[in-house]
C-alpha cells in the first residue's frame, strides 16, 4: 500500500488532505472517531473552563457479580481521596466490556457507586458522580476507574502550560544533540526558476528530520522535485522519469482543473522490494514555510512504515506540524515553541471558547478528514505536544508505531500510555486554552534566522 498526502496552499496556509492507494486505485479513506470513551470525565454539570490536575486509579479486580467492596478495594479509595485533598471532583466509572448484555451496566453501576460512597463517606466535601461506561479494552472489564480532579489556579495553569510546552521543545532539542547524520541521501531537482536557497533551506531541514528518526525506521533515501506553477511540463517530465516502472508513474503533479493546483505531495512507495520515499513541492516560495515543510514531511515519511491512513488526524498532522515547526526552527527556542495560527481566528476563538468547544474540536480531529481542515495541524500539535511534554517523546512515537499491527486508537493509546485517551484529553484541554491565548497574530522571521 502507498500512503500519500497531499499538501495544498489553502488561503490560510499548507495543509495536508490524506488519501490512500489500493491496489493501484485511489480511494479516500475516512475514519469515524469512536464515541464510545472508557471514561469521559462526565459530571453533573460541566464548568465552562476546564482548569483540573487529572489523577486516576483502577480499582482491583471484583470478583464474580460482588458488587461490595473488598478491604483491598477500600484502601485502595481511601489511598485515592488522600492523595488529593483538596479534590473537587471524584468520578467513578463502571466498566462493562462492549459486547456484553446490557444487563452488565447494573452489576458495573452499583460497585461504582459503592466506590464513589465509601470516598464521599471518607471526605463528604466531595462531590461525587458515578457511571458505566463500555470498553472495547478487555483488560477493564468489570473493574471500576477512579477519576479526581483537582481545580487548579490560572496562575498555576499557565505555569503549567509553559512548563509541558518547554518540555517537549527542550527533549527535540536534546535528541537532536544526539543524531548522527543521516545514512540515507536526499537528491533535490529543481525546475530553472524555482529559488536555490529555498531548495536548500528545505533539504537541510529535510536531512534534520531524517537524522532526527532514522534510528526508528529505515531510511535509504529520498527524491525532491522542486518547481513553480509555470514549470509544470518540466516537473512532470522529471516525475515521469523517477517513478517510472513504480504504481506512481502516471501521477499528475500538476492540473489546472484541482481547487488547488500548485500543491505538493509526500509519498512513500516500494521499488525492487524496497521503500521509498518521494515528495513533489510546487510552491512560489517563502523562507517560513520551506523551513518547516523539510522536517514535516519527513514525519510522513516515518508513519508510512505503519499503517498511517490509520491514525487519527491529529496524530498525523499534528506531530508532523510539531517535528516540522521545532526541528526547523531549532536550536531558536523561542521560534520552535510559537504556535503558528495561520490566521485561522475561527479555531482561535473556539479554543478560547471554554472546554466544551474545544472538546468538541477534539473530537472532530480523530477522524481522518476533519470537518475544519486546519485543526489538524494547529490543535493538533497543541495535543502531540501535551503528549511530548507530559508523557515523553518515545512514548509518543511508540503510540504511531502500534498502528502497524492495530487500527484501534482507543485500544493503543491504553497500550501504550496504561490510561485512556479520555484522561489524555483532560489532561490537554486546561493546556490548549492556555495556549490558545500566546501567539496571535506572530509571524516567524522572513529569513531563516535561527
Amino acid at each position: 500500500m502507498t500512503h500519500i498526502w497531499w499538501l495544498i496552499p489553502l488561503s490560510w496556509g499548507p495543509r495536508l488532505i490524506v488519501v490512500g492507494f489500493i491496489g493501484g486505485d485511489m480511494k479516500r479513506t475516512a475514519f469515524v472517531s469512536l464515541l464510545a470513551l472508557l471514561v469521559t470525565g462526565l459530571v453533573p454539570s460541566a464548568s465552562a473552563v476546564s482548569e483540573y490536575q487529572v489523577a486516576q486509579k483502577t480499582l482491583a479486580v471484583f470478583l464474580g457479580s460482588v458488587t461490595t467492596l473488598t478491604s483491598q478495594q477500600k484502601a485502595q479509595v481511601k489511598a485515592a481521596v488522600e492523595a488529593n485533598p483538596d479534590a473537587e471532583k471524584f468520578i467513578c466509572t463502571g466498566i462493562r466490556y462492549y459486547s456484553q448484555p446490557m444487563s452488565v451496566n447494573i452489576m458495573v453501576r452499583k460497585r461504582a457507586k459503592a466506590a464513589c460512597d465509601y470516598a464521599r463517606q471518607l471526605n463528604p466535601e466531595l462531590s461525587t458522580w458515578y457511571q458505566n461506561k463500555p470498553t472495547q479494552a478487555r483488560s477493564y472489564a468489570g473493574k471500576v476507574l477512579l477519576t479526581v480532579k483537582t481545580k487548579l489556579s490560572t496562575t498555576v495553569q499557565d505555569s503549567r502550560a509553559e512548563e509541558v510546552l518547554s518540555s517537549a521543545v527542550d527533549q527535540v532539542a536534546n535528541r537532536m544533540a544526539l543524531a548522527t547524520a543521516a545514512t540515507g541521501e536526499v537528491t533535490s531537482y529543481k525546475s530553472p526558476n524555482y529559488p536555490q536557497e529555498l531548495v536548500d533551506l528545505t533539504i537541510d531541514a529535510t536531512r534534520q528530520g531524517v537524522s532526527y528518526l532514522q534510528d526508528q525506521y529505515q531510511f535509504t533515501g529520498a527524491d525532491f522535485v522542486f518547481f513553480t506553477r509555470n514549470e509544470t511540463q518540466w516537473a512532470q517530465a522529471k516525475w515521469d522519469e523517477l517513478v517510472a516502472g513504480t504504481n506512481l508513474a502516471g501521477v499528475k503533479v500538476y492540473d489546472s482543473s484541482w481547487p488547488f493546483p500548485c500543491r505538493s505531495a509526500e509519498y512513500t512507495y516500494q521499488k525492487n522490494g524496497q521503500t521509498n520515499y518521494i515528495t513533489y513541492m510546487c510552491q512560489d516560495g517563502n523562507e517560513s514555510s520551506n523551513v518547516s515543510f523539510g522536517a514535516h514531511g519527513t514525519i510522513h515519511w516515518f508513519q508510512g512504515n505503519f499503517n498511517v491512513h490509520t491514525m487519527p488526524n491529529w496524530l498525523v498532522e499534528g506531530s508532523a506540524t510539531f517535528y516540522g515547526e521545532v526541528i526547523g526552527w531549532l536550536p531558536n527556542k523561542n521560534n520552535a515553541k510559537m504556535i503558528k495560527w495561520n490566521n485561522d481566528k475561527f479555531l482561535h476563538n473556539a479554543l478560547l471558547a471554554g472546554e466544551e468547544t474545544i472538546r468538541s474540536r477534539i473530537a472532530g480531529v480523530e477522524i481522518q478528514n476533519p470537518p475544519s481542515a486546519g485543526d489538524g495541524y494547529t490543535l493538533g500539535r497543541m495535543l502531540y505536544t501535551a503528549l511530548v511534554g507530559l508523557h515523553g517523546e518515545q512514548k509518543a512515537l511508540e503510540l504511531m508505531k502500534s498502528f502497524k499491527s492495530s487500527s484501534d486508537f482507543e485500544g493503543n493509546f491504553q497500550r501504550v500510555y496504561g490510561f485512556s485517551k479520555a484522561v489524555f484529553y483532560d489532561e490537554a484541554v486546561p493546556l490548549i486554552q492556555a495556549w490558545a491565548a500566546r501567539d496571535w497574530g506572530k509571524e516567524y522571521p522572513a529569513k531563516n534566522f535561527k
